[in-house]
């Protein structure tokens, strides 16, 4: 048994495993699809996604305007994005 990283040009491979895949819609970079090998064939897969996750947003309800929401994810996009 061999398990390894599959190359995007392999994933055709995976159409028997009734999972679908989240490649299309997610940058290339953010995503890897690990399987383990047996004679050739897949016999197991799991995908690693890396995501940015917002959570825990508060706004004080006397500053709740479109200004106090733009300022706060724009810096959070900043921050994501580091």
């Amino acid at each position: 048994m061999i398990a390894r990283v599959l190359a995007p040009e392999e994933y055709g491979r995976l159409e028997h495993t009734g999972i679908p895949s989240l490649a299309p819609y997610v940058r290339h970079d953010d995503i890897s699809t690990v399987v383990v090998e047996k004679d050739g064939k897949v016999v197991a897969r799991i995908t690693v996604l890396r995501a940015t996750h917002f959570e825990g947003v508060w706004i004080d309800p006397a500053a709740l305007n479109a200004g106090t929401v733009r300022s706060l994810l724009k810096e959070a996009e900043k921050v994501a994005r580091g």
